[in-house]
């Protein structure tokens, strides 16, 4: 064997791995695929043009990956890789959240650079600086979050807010603001009332 072909032998397997992972990669496949699904449902349910809450919720209704949240009300969820997802029609908008660290998974799926990298690559552009600031959890304990707005193309303006802290407790969220509610009722329906 000449040294040549020797180098041949190496070299290839060692491009391979890094052209597939990227120099510097710290991204795990995890990462990348919770990513990937958020952003994926963002753009399909809360960034696409429903002209209303009510076409929303419909088009949330028909998707049998989402089902309506028994613990909180308007809420529709979706565990897909054993990760829970969730889209909220809103009076002014749409919110979809993600609790990106769990009991189950220690590390955060993704942290604040990650999506904010990925939004950037999709053509929205940051609107403002990000701000770091204290929120009150609903446990009623400080909690250190960033925001930062974005606008897209057509001018829609959407806000993340993404916890510093204690993500197995609290969500990210991405909201976008683009319609009002009127008359729309989000609630779960009451089991005790099922027609036969």
């Amino acid at each position: 064997m000449n040294k040549r072909s020797a180098f041949s032998l190496f070299a290839l397997p060692l491009l391979s791995v890094v052209l597939l992972q990227g120099c510097g990669s710290t991204t795990n496949t995890n990462t990348n695929n919770s990513l990937s699904t958020f952003l994926t449902l963002h753009e399909k349910y809360c960034a696409a043009d429903f002209a209303s809450a009510e076409q929303l919720t419909s088009a949330l209704q028909k998707d049998p990956k989402f089902k309506l949240s028994e613990a909180y009300d308007g809420i529709f969820e979706s565990n897909l890789s054993n990760i829970s997802y969730a889209i909220s029609p809103e009076e002014s908008g749409c919110t979809t959240d993600l609790k990106i660290k769990t009991a189950a998974n220690a590390q955060p799926y993704f942290g604040f650079e990650d999506i904010n990298k990925a939004l950037l690559s999709k053509g929205y552009k940051a609107k403002g600086e990000k701000e770091i600031r204290k929120e009150v959890g609903l446990d009623n304990h400080d909690l250190t979050v960033v925001e930062q707005q974005y606008e897209s193309n057509d001018n829609t303006v959407m806000t993340l807010v993404f916890p510093l802290e204690n993500e197995d407790q609290y969500y990210m969220t991405l909201f976008v603001e683009k319609f009002e509610m009127q008359g729309v009722s989000l609630k779960a329906p009451d089991p005790t009332l099922v027609e036969i």
